[in-house]
């Protein structure tokens, strides 16, 4: 588990400062790692993702490549509004392929880890992800986050940092927490 928090704040920090150097994540890396090797003490959450299905009229999985008119999940391209920036994070032209996350099994899902542009401690505010699909569509997500430090926090860790969804919007219809959102195309 604290790998994949370790990992998912690298990701995070990533795509929010877009202009670091290889050395200052790795440096980030670093601290992040000295700080989850403390006793009891939790360095970041972040749970500022929306996981979806995608299926035409009739149900069927557009995320299913055998499926007629199926979504290439290869060539979508996801982008983060930041500081007023449409910036690429996950595409052809990038390697942060881990903001847009593709798991198979019974059914299709996506998972993509929206925008927080959380700068400063104990803020709340909105930011805008876009997903862009084959054909030139985009479809629009914004994500009403929060930023907390403190001694505990919502997942019920001993302190540390936590960012996190409190709303999210996939087109302008609100999308549940904690559940696989259906999308129609």
């Amino acid at each position: 588990m604290k790998q994949l928090i370790i990992f998912t704040m690298v990701i995070f920090t990533m795509a929010c400062a877009k202009e670091q150097t290889v050395e200052e994540l790795d440096a980030t890396l670093e601290e992040i790692t000295t700080l989850t090797e403390e006793e009891g003490t939790a360095a970041a959450v972040f749970e500022c993702s929306l996981d979806l299905q995608f299926s035409d009229k009739d149900g069927n999985d557009l995320l299913n490549p055998e499926t007629q008119n199926c979504i290439n999940y290869e060539k979508m391209k996801l982008f983060y509004l930041i500081k007023g920036e449409k910036v690429l994070i996950s595409g052809d032209s990038t390697e942060l392929y881990m903001n847009l996350i593709f798991h198979s099994g019974t059914s299709n899902e996506l998972r993509i880890i929206t925008n927080a542009e959380a700068y400063s401690p104990n803020t709340t505010g909105v930011s805008t992800t876009y997903l862009e699909f084959e054909d030139g569509v985009t479809d629009t997500i914004v994500a009403e986050w929060v930023y907390t430090v403190s001694d505990s926090i919502p997942n019920g860790a001993d302190g540390g940092s936590y960012i996190g969804n409190k709303k999210a919007w996939y087109n302008g219809v609100e999308m549940k927490r904690d559940t696989i959102n259906q999308i129609i195309k």
